[in-house]
């Protein structure tokens, strides 16, 4: 899937991953709004950074974004 991308953060990836666990768990309460918001920001074509940062900020978790 990634390739030989030499630019790739796996660091940024794996809390994306993480940040999409808690999601998969928070589905039970279902929140509307947000899932929206999110769903229509990952239509579009993010880099993996980018889509870490906006679940981070979603969360309000924006002091771990260093």
């Amino acid at each position: 899937m990634v390739g030989k991308s030499s630019n790739f953060d796996y660091a940024t990836w794996n809390a994306y991953i993480k940040t999409q666990n808690n999601v998969e768990k928070k589905a039970n309460n279902i929140i509307f709004v947000p899932q929206q918001r999110r769903r229509h920001f990952l239509n579009r074509r993010h880099s993996a950074a980018e889509v870490a940062t906006f679940e981070l900020l979603s969360e309000g978790k924006a002091s771990k974004i260093r």
